[in-house]
């Protein structure tokens, strides 16, 4: 159980959403079972903040903001990156350095509320597509990246790739918007892939416990495939984790989804911000 529960790290910061932050001070993810909530961490933070940056921000000055913002969050992580191995983990695990993310995806729900914004994109698809490719490309790349590279590469390696593999589903968000691609629509709107979306967020949430558990209890071991009996455990553990993410689905997610839909949102008119 060691694999699961070491090493020993503070509980209050995982009650308060600051986990990422405990994790980059300690240079450590802390105990492998909870080590995926430094992403809901990052998300809460933005969730708390960037409602407060529309709220605060004129419409004229939004877009440069979003698009300053996307910008300096590569250069957040490369500055990590010169810094040394003990910024590695701030690298990683910090909202500054992972933020690119999130506001692509708000830069994409501004340009489909905009209406000139989305007409300037939607007329121009060979450009799309061809950066969809490059991006894609380059995400299905990343595997084969040295693991200790050369500074300079190392520097790009750290600014680029996690914006390059977000622009890469923005991109894919504003083609299923323009029906640019209605074959990949059709796919994704599949009773299986709908399925495993629906429990994606308790995949996420117990496929390390689990693993963990599993490993343990029948192996006595830490979770690695090195043999036929490790790979049956490894589809046992698959099958628990979809069972117990179905469960907790129906049980919990879904009824307090159903509890929020209940609630009423009516957005206010926004302005046109462009000249």
């Amino acid at each position: 159980m060691r694999w699961l529960l070491d090493p020993d790290f503070p509980v209050w910061p995982y009650l308060f959403y600051i986990q990422n932050i405990g994790m980059a001070v300690h240079q450590s993810v802390g105990p492998l079972f909870v080590a995926a909530t430094w992403s809901l961490a990052i998300e809460e933070q933005f969730y708390v903040m960037f409602p407060v940056l529309v709220r605060a921000v004129t419409p004229r000055f939004f877009l440069p903001i979003l698009v300053g913002g996307i910008l300096s969050a590569p250069l957040f992580r490369m500055g990590c990156a010169v810094l040394g191995n003990n910024w590695q983990t701030a690298q990683y695990f910090l909202l500054p350095a992972r933020y690119d993310s999130l506001l692509l995806g708000a830069l994409v729900a501004w340009i489909i509320r905009h209406p000139q914004a989305l007409n300037w994109i939607s007329t121009r698809p060979r450009q799309a597509r061809g950066m969809l490719v490059l991006s894609g490309t380059v995400v299905a790349l990343i595997p084969l990246f040295p693991k200790n590279p050369a500074p300079a590469l190392g520097y790009a390696i750290a600014g680029g790739i996690h914006l390059l593999t977000a622009a890469f589903f923005s991109i894919i968000l504003l083609s299923l918007h323009l029906d640019w691609i209605p074959r990949v629509a059709s796919f994704l709107s599949g009773r299986i892939l709908c399925f495993f979306g629906r429990i994606s967020y308790s995949i996420y949430m117990f496929h390390v416990a689990i693993l963990g558990l599993l490993f343990s209890c029948l192996l006595g071991k830490e979770p690695v495939l090195s043999s036929w009996p490790d790979f049956g455990v490894m589809i046992a553990s698959l099958s628990c984790t979809v069972g117990a993410a179905h469960l907790f689905w129906r049980l919990f997610e879904k009824r307090l989804i159903g509890f929020g839909h209940k609630f009423s949102y009516q957005g206010a008119a926004m302005p046109n911000p462009i000249p």
